[in-house]
C-alpha cells in the first residue's frame, strides 16, 4: 500500500498530504473505489475526511474496542460500505440531521432541477459524488473496518444502514455485487 500513498501524494493537493499518514483511513478500499478515476473524486473524500476529523474525534474512534457484531453475522468486512448507497432520503429526514447536526447530513445532497427539495440522495461532499461511504474507518485494535457514526445510534444513520442485514460469505468473498 505504500506504493499508492507515495503516487497519491503526488496526485493530490499539498493541504491534504497530512490524511496519507492517517492509519485509520481503508486505504485498500479507498485505492479500489477511486484507482481509476480522475483525482475530483478523490479529493472530495480526502475532504471529506478533513470534515469528519473536524465533527468527530476519529483517532480516538479508530482505537475503540469494538464488541463482536451481533448483526446476524457481519464479519466486518466493510464492502457494503465501500459499494453500497443508503439511497435517498427525505427531505424531512435530512432536516432533522441538519438541525440536530448529525454528521450524516453533510455528505447528502438534494435532487437536482428542484427548487423545494423534497429528497436527499447520498454521497456528496462539495456537489462531488463520492464513489464510497465517507463513514467507514479502519479499526486500528483489530484491523477491521468500522463505521464511525455507528455509535452515536440509529437516528445518527440512514434507515438502509441501519436495516442492513449482512449476507455472510458473500459479503468478504469478491462475489459481492458493487453498486456503481
Amino acid at each position: 500500500m505504500d506504493n499508492y500513498l507515495l503516487s497519491l501524494r503526488r496526485e493530490i493537493p499539498e493541504r491534504l498530504h497530512h490524511i496519507l499518514t492517517w492509519d485509520f483511513i481503508p486505504w485498500s478500499s479507498v485505492k479500489n473505489r477511486h484507482g481509476d478515476l480522475p483525482n475530483t473524486p478523490l479529493i472530495a473524500l480526502l475532504e471529506a475526511y478533513l470534515r469528519l476529523d473536524d465533527l468527530l474525534d476519529m483517532e480516538s474512534l479508530s482505537l475503540m474496542e469494538i464488541p463482536p457484531p451481533d448483526s446476524g453475522g457481519c464479519l466486518r468486512c466493510g464492502s457494503c460500505c465501500t459499494y453500497l448507497r443508503p439511497g435517498a432520503v427525505s427531505g424531512r429526514t435530512w432536516r432533522r440531521w441538519e438541525r440536530s447536526g448529525m454528521p450524516v447530513a453533510y455528505f447528502y445532497s438534494p435532487f437536482k432541477g428542484k427548487d423545494t427539495p423534497s429528497s436527499y440522495t447520498c454521497w456528496f461532499n462539495n456537489g462531488v459524488r463520492l464513489r464510497m461511504c465517507p463513514f467507514l474507518l479502519l479499526n486500528r485494535m483489530d484491523g477491521k473496518p468500522f463505521c464511525c457514526i455507528h455509535h452515536l445510534g440509529r437516528h445518527h444513520r440512514p434507515r438502509a444502514c441501519s436495516r442492513f442485514a449482512p449476507n455472510p460469505p458473500i459479503c468478504q468473498t469478491g462475489d459481492f455485487v458493487p453498486v456503481p
